[in-house]
């Protein structure tokens, strides 16, 4: 798995989870079959290749947890979210629903963070989900930082920024990597082992912003 992908770089960390999956000896199927979906909804999620990695995702997460002893109730909700999920008109919409239950499943069961891929992908949807905040963060910080500077001072104080963010990532990147192949196991453990430390770093770096 290539770590280190950022909003920033325009890439998105669920494509390479969905080559992991696809790799595993436990490869499970999508949710629906795309040649047959009929509506907006699924055809959004077909013709997107981020919702249709999440949805991936899911139907594993899903699938896993649904095994449980409390699949009665697993299933049920699964039948509310589905619901809640076919009444989003845009893509914004369809994703925060899938993170939103992907993050619901991951938290509540025990099953799918058992193994190494249940546990990379839920990991990376959180992280995922971090990274855009981060993002949004970093954003209204700049604003408030250069604001009130001269266009001299302005230019100045951006590549700063841009040079300790650069130096943050590579930081974040290298650390949890390193993390990761210390943890040791399959690839798979170690790129879950990675993407947890990377959320932690990532969270503890929101909250630095702020403060």
């Amino acid at each position: 798995m290539k770590l280190g992908d950022t909003p920033n770089g325009g890439k998105s960390r669920l494509l390479p989870i969905y080559l992991l999956m696809l790799l595993s000896p436990t490869v499970l199927a999508a949710s629906f079959d795309c040649e047959k979906s009929t509506t907006s909804v699924e055809k959004k999620i077909c013709a997107n290749p981020d919702l249709s990695a999440l949805d991936d995702i899911l139907s594993m997460v899903y699938r896993v947890e649904s095994e449980d002893e409390g699949r009665d109730a697993v299933q049920s909700s699964q039948k509310l979210w589905l619901k809640d999920r076919n009444r989003c008109t845009n893509v914004a919409c369809i994703k925060s629903r899938y993170e939103e239950r992907i993050i619901n499943l991951c938290e509540e069961g025990t099953r799918v963070t058992g193994g190494a891929i249940g546990a990379n992908a839920c990991a990376s949807v959180r992280l995922d989900i971090a990274e855009r905040k981060l993002g949004d963060l970093e954003l209204k910080w700049d604003k408030e930082v250069i604001s009130n500077r001269d266009d001299a001072e302005q230019e100045y104080m951006q590549q700063l920024i841009t040079d300790e963010r650069k130096a943050w990532r590579a930081y974040r990147n290298a650390k949890c990597a390193l993390y990761g192949a210390q943890e040791g196991g399959a690839p798979a453990w170690q790129a879950a082992y990675s993407n947890y430390c990377m959320v932690e770093e990532t969270e503890a770096r929101i909250k630095g912003l702020n403060r």
